[in-house]
């Protein structure tokens, strides 16, 4: 029933309790990511895990709460789950026309959004500075392609140029 609701109207917020009749709510948010993938999926029990937490992020709940669940916190959480779908929707407008080009694609960074051209652009102004850089962040973020753009664009400059990672410097307290 559920799935079959959400079929028809494509809602962009569901709340979906864990314990449902005939199926669990981890397997209904499954099955509702490919109905409805951009849908924000707020899972809500009473009888949670940090398992069934890291379970539902993992297949793609918007946010895990458990109950009781105060009203205001609730109210909040669904507000938030609005405003990212509708993000969502606006990226998926604004992205949806530019196409990825080869030289895009064997470059090794893709993206069109105006946060990824701020990156072009420093890039560029990095590339061509006589600077030494250090590219910061979480892992799989990028920053080793950040680099090697930086080394592409600058290297008929002659710069001396080396990579390391943080792994690779001792500790020290």
């Amino acid at each position: 029933m559920v799935l079959f609701k959400a079929e028809k109207h494509s809602p962009h917020v569901i709340l979906l309790d864990n314990r449902m009749g005939g199926m669990s709510g981890m397997e209904a948010l499954q099955h509702l990511r490919g109905i409805n993938p951009n849908a924000m999926i707020i899972l809500m029990t009473a009888y949670g895990t940090t398992q069934t937490t890291i379970e539902a992020m993992k297949f793609g709940a918007f946010d895990y709460i458990m109950k009781p669940f105060d009203l205001k916190k609730i109210l909040t959480l669904t507000e938030s789950a609005i405003a990212a779908s509708k993000d969502l929707d606006k990226a998926g407008k604004e992205e949806a026309a530019p196409s990825v080009s080869k030289e895009d694609i064997d470059g090794g960074i893709i993206g069109s959004s105006s946060a990824m051209q701020e990156v072009f652009k420093m890039i560029g102004q990095v590339a061509a500075s006589d600077v030494t850089v250090m590219i910061t962040g979480e892992s799989g973020t990028g920053k080793e392609l950040i680099a090697r753009a930086i080394f592409k664009i600058a290297c008929g400059r002659k710069s001396p140029t080396s990579q390391s990672t943080a792994r690779q410097f001792p500790r020290t307290s």
